[in-house]
């Protein structure tokens, strides 16, 4: 193109723009374009013409109520257009703006496409043809700008400067108050300028180039205007393509090291996190400062960055941050510790940080300082009335705070468990009671202490202690019953959790604990072998409460007693084991003592405990013994027969081979044992009415008795009791401890309460000694009986006390006659019930024995037996 096409153009250019002259659009747009090219001097009056011409169409697009401009640029040139003159007046509706400016803006949202329809409008092919001469415009600046460097950077030049004007100049249109929050700032400007057609110009030609190279100067051009070009700045960084990370952290970098203001680059990166986080995290690992404050404005990017320090912070990396940080990052620390998702992940890493052997000393008392400020923060959140919603930071240590108790208890450093114990008040105290028993039931269980030594006098944990006083004022006495509510929590306590809280049980008497829970958690653990050590901590306990308030034991409980019995017959079982023999022994003192206050508080008890007791004792003893399951399962009588010969001939019993030999090995040793003793001891402890005890040893013993309120009978009348007599004796034989129990009623003098049990032993006796097959097996039941009655109210002890002596001596039949003139003493004072009401001499009654003795013992035994007879 020669100079002559060059005049023409400016000349075209000139009439319109000085002459004002019609021209028509295309001739216009030629002529800005040739001149842009070609004509190097009229270029910023190209550009200050469009400039000009953007303003009268965002000012037509932001109030369409404005004044008659018929001589404006915009009016100008469409005039030469078929569509008839421009009225300047139309106006053009922004009701779809202000739809827009109500919803929220993210930076991936398209533009909102404008829709407007009334009589009020310009017409939709006016419309148009705005559109597509900004369209004709924007191609032409493409065109110019992509033929060389110098021209794309004089072209962004006047870009960026004309669209800061613009959205300077017409801000107040948006009509949108500035907010706290950096990215809303942002995101409502960019959504308003995004409908109109001009600044969208602005911004694709922009993009029209995104290299590295192109990208950095185009920010570090958009930062020269700033603040204005924020906005302008945010939306071109969001367009840039994600998958291309170095362009993205290239032009991060660029902004952190731009001359822009803090607040500025804050907000832009603000915006910036929503889309891409990751992008912002890699591009600031150098400047750890501002990537905090930077989180204080971005959700997602304070997510990113507090699940990425949880992997990657250590005490190496704090030292080294320590020595090069100059500024004071506890409030952003704090922001981001109490808003993270994973805000207990961060408090962990500010413990470790307080005690972390190799960390410095000044990352220590950060730590210290940044956890306190924590705690400060959390106590204005739970005692201010003005503060409302919830703290992040509350509720994951609410679902956390097995961890933190955890934390608690392996801390030894004082100052960082005394805030931990803080921690734990504040969640008890929001959280409510509900709350508070599930944290002491956790405190409990975790509590190390050396339960293996017994030790009931040792002082509750001070980790406990403190967190109990400190939630005294805030509870009252409802704090204490946390501690009856923990039991109640359905899980298997281990016997760390019964040991730690017997010794706060044992140090506060306020304490209150359910009887009948800690009863029904003892059976429990009675079924578990491995649980004895928490089966004598709970033992402990109901028993720390029984002589704490004997109105515990004022009604009766019989729930309570038969658990007690059940648990000291079944530690009994396992007495003579050499694994755990000491706690054993523990556990049935304890028992004892319980069974002992029971019975003291109420006459009931006396009565289910010493009956639980007995037939417990008789259960055991009294199993089937093994030939008798044996022969239930074998063939029946029948076809036993069927195995000796003919059909015809049977047998009158089953035959059983060695069945004496098997009963005397079931029945076992009569003799003393550990197991025997301790029984006897706890049957002693339980018994508070002796004459009520023995007759309840009546009843266990024979539960029908017959004419036990007859006289004593005659021999003749054996034959008619002979059946009960036989099942009492076989009850003694069975269970040897009876004679035990019959010596202590005796011993007191109460022993005519059980005189049918010594009836019916003195008759089997007589019975057993009067037949020809007698055999001097039975000896020593005939001893223990004649030693019963002896030591009893039923008739003198001397002599009768020395007839066990010479038994073994005498002959069956002598045996017989000496029991006989017994039977005959008794049954002539069975009307007295006390020897010292006995008138009937003795000497006529022991003829038979003088003269049995004075033929086999005529010495020192004869006098004694016979010296001073009445």
């Amino acid at each position: 193109m020669g100079k002559e096409d060059v005049g023409n153009e400016l000349k075209c250019f000139l009439q319109f723009q000085c002459e004002k002259k019609v021209t028509a659009p295309h001739s216009l747009i030629k002529s800005t374009l040739i001149l842009l090219r070609k004509c190097y001097p009229a270029r910023q009056a190209v550009l200050d013409f469009f400039a000009e011409l953007f303003d009268d169409i965002v000012s037509q697009h932001c109030d369409p109520n404005a004044d008659r401009l018929s001589e404006t640029l915009l009016a100008r040139i469409f005039r030469s257009t078929s569509e008839g003159s421009f009225d300047v007046q139309r106006r053009m509706s922004v009701e779809s703006n202000h739809e827009a400016f109500s919803d929220s803006i993210t930076p991936q949202s398209p533009p909102h496409q404008s829709c407007t329809t009334g009589e009020d409008e310009i017409p939709v092919s006016v419309k148009n043809s705005i559109i597509a001469f900004v369209d004709q415009i924007s191609e032409t600046l493409k065109t110019f700008s992509s033929e060389s460097d110098a021209n794309y950077e004089f072209i962004m030049k006047w870009v960026l400067q004309t669209t800061t004007d613009l959205s300077t100049k017409y801000a107040h249109f948006a009509n949108i108050a500035p907010t706290t929050n950096p990215i809303f700032n942002l995101s409502n400007p960019i959504k308003f300028w995004l409908n109109c057609p001009v600044i969208s110009l602005m911004l694709n030609l922009m993009h029209c180039r995104q290299s590295m190279i192109d990208s950095d100067v185009i920010i570090k051009k958009m930062i020269e205007y700033s603040p204005n070009s924020d906005w302008i700045c945010a939306h071109f960084l969001t367009s840039l393509p994600s998958s291309d990370v170095s362009l993205f952290s290239q032009c991060i970098e660029s902004l952190l090291n731009s001359s822009a203001s803090p607040s500025s680059v804050t907000a832009i990166l603000s915006y910036l996190s929503e889309y891409n986080p990751r992008a912002i995290i890699n591009s600031s690992r150098s400047n750890i400062p501002f990537l905090l404050k930077l989180c204080s404005s971005s959700t997602p990017l304070l997510n990113l960055l507090a699940t990425e320090a949880v992997k990657q912070i250590n005490v190496h990396m704090l030292n080294d941050l320590s020595k090069t940080l100059t500024e004071d990052l506890k409030d952003e620390v704090i922001y981001c510790v109490m808003n993270a998702p994973n805000a207990y992940d961060l408090l962990v890493l500010v413990f470790d940080a307080c005690v972390h052997k190799e960390a410095n000393e000044k990352v220590t008392q950060q730590a210290l300082r940044i956890l306190g400020a924590i705690v400060v923060q959390l106590h204005e959140f739970v005692f201010s009335v003005n503060i409302s919603g919830t703290v992040s930071l509350m509720d994951t240590l609410k679902v956390n705070y097995e961890k933190l108790i955890d934390e608690c208890v392996n801390r030894s450093n004082v100052s960082l468990r005394r805030l931990q114990v803080r921690i734990l008040q504040l969640l008890c105290i929001h959280f409510g009671l509900l709350f508070t028993t599930k944290v002491f039931h956790k405190i409990l269980d975790s509590l190390k202490i050396n339960y293996e030594d017994f030790k009931s006098n040792a002082m509750p944990h001070p980790l406990l202690l403190s967190l109990m006083r400190s939630l005294k004022l805030p509870f009252g006495a409802d704090v204490q019953s946390c501690f009856k509510n923990a039991i109640k929590e359905p899980v298997m306590n281990s016997p760390r959790f019964w040991a730690n809280l017997l010794t706060v049980v044992e140090s506060d008497d306020s304490i209150e604990m359910d009887i009948d829970l800690l009863t029904m958690k003892l059976m429990e653990h009675m079924s578990k072998t491995c649980s004895i050590y928490s089966v004598f901590y709970i033992l402990k306990l109901i028993q720390c409460f029984i002589e704490k308030d004997r109105k515990n034991v004022s009604k009766p409980n019989h729930h309570l007693c038969v658990t007690l019995v059940h648990n000291y017959m079944q530690i009994l079982e396992s007495i003579e084991d050499d694994e755990d023999t000491e706690l054993k022994f523990l556990i049935i003192t304890s028992s004892q003592k319980c069974m002992a206050s029971l019975s003291t508080g109420q006459s009931s008890h006396q009565h289910i405990l010493c009956r639980a007791l007995i037939e417990s004792e008789f259960h055991r003893n009294e199993k089937p013994t093994t030939f008798e399951v044996e022969s239930d399962c074998d063939s029946n009588l029948m076809q036993e027969n069927m195995q000796y010969g003919h059909s015809l001939k049977f047998r009158k019993i089953p035959l059983i081979p060695n069945k004496r030999e098997n009963i005397r090995k079931n029945n076992g040793s009569t003799g003393p044992s550990i197991r025997r003793q301790l029984l006897y001891d706890a049957v002693r402890c339980c018994v508070v009415d002796i004459p009520s005890f023995a007759s309840l040893l009546v009843e266990c013993i024979t539960p029908d008795v017959m004419f036990n309120n007859l006289p004593w009978p005659d021999e003749d009348f054996l034959k008619v009791t002979i059946e009960r007599d036989l099942h009492i004796a076989r009850k003694f034989e069975k269970n040897p401890i009876l004679w035990d129990f019959c010596g202590f009623i005796a011993k007191d003098g109460n022993l005519h309460y059980c005189s049918v049990l010594i009836r019916a032993l003195m008759a089997v006796q007589l019975t057993q000694w009067a037949s020809a097959t007698a055999s001097k097996e039975k000896l020593g039941s005939t001893q223990k009986l004649v030693m019963l009655i002896a030591n009893s109210e039923l008739v003198p002890s001397s002599p009768f006390k020395y007839l066990p002596q010479i038994m073994p001596s005498l002959t069956p039949w002598e045996i017989f006659c000496v029991l006989n003139d017994l039977w005959r003493y008794m049954k002539d004072n069975s009307s007295c019930s006390s020897v010292r009401h006995m008138s009937t001499p003795t000497k006529p009654y022991l003829e038979r024995l003088r003269i049995i003795l004075s033929q086999k013992f005529p010495g020192h035994l004869y006098v004694k037996i016979f010296k001073g007879l009445n």
